[in-house]
Order: structure tokens, then sequence, then C-alpha cells
């Protein structure tokens, strides 16, 4: 048998797909044809670049995807510290670009040389600190500070860079704040403590700095908003309000600020857009920060890539239900203005990952329905046996790696 496409349109406007393959047959592969990229609740990132290319405020971007949620102004933490969870490893070495110092239970020792921090094999609940002279300080909390900083603005004006600090794999530079060490499920742990509201979203690296002002600020607000909310309480696995890394928000310190292409500091565009939604007293602290709100709380701004044309529910895709979380329409994330390489995709799955996916021993033939947010609600995976198993969208876009839960087509190859 062929592709048999199907469309079934009631009252609910649900429609139903079906592909069909002969039972007989063991297809080695499926092509999954859909858009968008991402969970899919909340703002749409190529969305709001779509929508500030159309004269569309932060504010009015901000109200259409999370809306009844509103922005608003507070003195909330204004001040206040996140500490981000940079590098969990046996061994860290941190590299200045000009002088270093450790508060050490001798006193306050400077280095210009990298130091390499250890557990220390004397005492499992310290870090060892080895300075470029070979001199070693153990201790419980190691607190690294370089000049020009809040923490040492006397000091020699410099950065500090931790080779693996971006990912695990890349070199990470810090302009802001100071790291902080210590030893957690028995390896260094380094967080960086900076202030939230401007010196941490300075290097939230979520959005081009090269998109329109307003998509810029929209995401400010998204990222300051969740980063408000994380710290409330700080994570005993990392000793962190938040990761460095998606499973919070990308965070690529003085790389984002200091973004440049050849004369252009792109970095510089992604500052003004956070510095645009606060205000600062004259010693440059922040006094107020404006935020996402729905009543009295901080909303719970999530965010990705682009959607298939709607966003999507957050009870449909989490199971919990949230008055601002859902389902809006969302033809910004697939106009030419979002200028999105995701609005239409293409990916091939194989039979293995596929059989997996449903926990069947094979997949001859599959079979779903979408919702009014236009993403899969249910899918029906057949084996040759005639056994069935079926999944939410989310389940199978997480599965099978597809980019999204937006999916018209699932053709046997």
């Amino acid at each position: 048998w062929g592709l048999r496409t199907e469309n079934a349109h009631g009252l609910t406007g649900t429609k139903t797909i079906a592909t069909w393959t002969r039972k007989a047959a063991r297809n080695t592969s499926f092509t999954v044809t859909g858009s968008g990229w991402g969970h899919g609740v909340g703002m749409s990132q190529y969305g709001a670049r779509a929508m500030a290319a159309g004269g569309k405020s932060s504010e009015q971007i901000i109200d259409h995807y999370y809306g009844p949620a509103e922005v608003r102004a507070s003195s909330l933490r204004a001040g206040n510290n996140v500490r981000v969870h940079v590098l969990s490893a046996d061994s860290i070495r941190l590299e200045p670009s000009n002088t270093l110092r450790i508060h050490t239970a001798q006193g306050v020792k400077q280095t210009t040389e990298p130091v390499r921090l250890t557990v220390d094999p004397n005492n499992s609940r310290r870090v060892l600190a080895t300075l470029g002279n070979g001199n070693k300080h153990a201790m419980e909390t190691a607190n690294v500070e370089w000049g020009g900083t809040r923490y040492w603005l006397s000091g020699p004006s410099g950065t500090l860079t931790i080779p693996q600090g971006d990912g695990g794999s890349r070199p990470l530079t810090l302009a802001h704040g100071r790291v902080v060490a210590t030893v957690v499920s028995g390896k260094v742990n380094l967080i960086t403590e900076l202030r939230l509201n401007d010196e941490y979203l300075y290097g939230i690296a979520e959005m081009p700095s090269s998109w329109p002002a307003e998509a810029l600020q929209a995401q400010a607000l998204a990222s300051r908003s969740y980063a408000l909310r994380q710290t409330a309480s700080v994570k005993s696995e990392c000793d962190c309000h938040v990761w460095d890394e998606i499973r919070s928000q990308k965070f690529t310190g003085w790389a984002k600020e200091s973004e440049t292409t050849g004369s252009t500091r792109w970095g510089d565009r992604w500052v003004k857009a956070v510095d645009a939604t606060l205000t600062k007293n004259s010693s440059g602290t922040p006094t107020q920060a404006q935020s996402i709100w729905y009543g009295n709380l901080v909303a719970d701004a999530t965010y990705y890539s682009s959607s298939g044309g709607s966003t999507r529910d957050a009870a449909d895709v989490w199971g919990n239900s949230v008055a601002y979380l859902t389902s809006k329409r969302d033809p910004y994330s697939v106009s030419s203005a979002a200028g999105n390489p995701n609005a239409s995709w293409v990916s091939t799955v194989s039979q293995t990952t596929m059989a997996r996916a449903f926990n069947l021993k094979d997949v001859v033939s599959v079979r779903f329905t979408t919702g009014k947010d236009q993403a899969i609600a249910r899918i029906t995976g057949t084996s040759s046996q005639g056994d069935t198993s079926t999944l939410t969208g989310t389940q199978f876009r997480s599965r099978t790696g597809v980019k999204s839960a937006w999916v018209s087509s699932v053709v046997s190859a």
C-alpha cells in the first residue's frame, strides 16, 4: 500500500492524518514533516521577531504570548544576586586576564597566574586552590574576585576565563561578579554570583542581538521573569539558582555582551535592550526592573524558538493548567518577517528509533490527530503483529528527536 491521507473537519476542528504501509513490510525509516522548534508554550522567539519587525512594542509582544499576564515594574530583588552554575569537575582551571584575588584562611592572596581548583585530598569537604607559584590553600568556600567588578572596584580591571565553563567544552569569560567554589557530590562546584537584573542578563544568549530592539526587550523581560522565579531558593545539587545551560537559560557571559562583527558591536544592542527595561540609581545599581506578572506573582515566562502557527497550552504539554500559558494563534512564527528556518522542516526517523519511541517490536503504520493548536494531540503506532501504542505529541517529539510536535505528515520509507 502507498501513503493515504485523510482529513476530517468536525465541530472541534480536529484533523486526523493516517499513514499506512503493508504490514508484511519492514520499512527502514519514516520521513516526518513539520513546522516550528521547541515545546511551544509561551513566547515564540521568531514570532517576537516578526511582531517587532511589524511595529509591535515589547509590551504588545508579551501581551500576545502571555496575556492575561502583564508587564510590570517592580523593586523585587532589584539589586540582588543570582547564583549561576558554571561547572562541576574534578579539576577546574581559572585564567585571569590581569589579577585574581582569593580569600583564604591566611588572608587575601593575589596572583596573575592561572589557579587550579581541586578537592582537597586531606578533606573531601574542602576546595584546594593551587596558585601559580605552587602555594596551596584549602577552604570550604573559595571566593575568587578580579579587578573592576563590584567585588574589587579598586583592583586592576580584567576578566576571568574558565576554559571548559561554557557547556563543559568551551571557554567561558566573565567580566562581572565573582566565582565561588565549593565541593558538591565529590566534585569542585563552581558558580558565579552576578546581579540578576543587569549583569546576569547581559550574558544571556537566547536571541540574536541583531534582531529588532523590541524583540530583544521582550526576551529580556521573559529571561528576567524566569530568573526571578528561580531565585526563591537555592538548588542543593548545584548550590545555584540557575544553570548556565538551556536547562535554565543559555548564559555565555562576556561573549554575549562583547559580541562584535567587524565594526558592529552587536552586544551593545543587547545590553541596551536590557537597560531599557531597568531603572538604576546614581551608583548604577538597579532599583526597579520590568518583568512579567500575573496577579501577585512573577509569571513563569517560558519561551522557545518558534511555533507551527499556534502556541501550545501548558496543560497539553506538561499537564498543568496555567491561566497565561494557553494556546494562542501565532501566524508570526511562520511569516516571512520571522525569517524562520524552521517554518517548515523534514526529519528522518529510523525504524529502530520509532519502535523504541512506541515501545513496540516494530512500527508499520502511524496514525495521529491534531488539536486546536495544530500540534499532535495523540499519535498511535501499530506493529506488524497488530500491537498498538499511543503517545502524546510531546512524548513523540522527545522520544524521536524531531524539532516539534507540529507535525503534518509521517511517511514510511
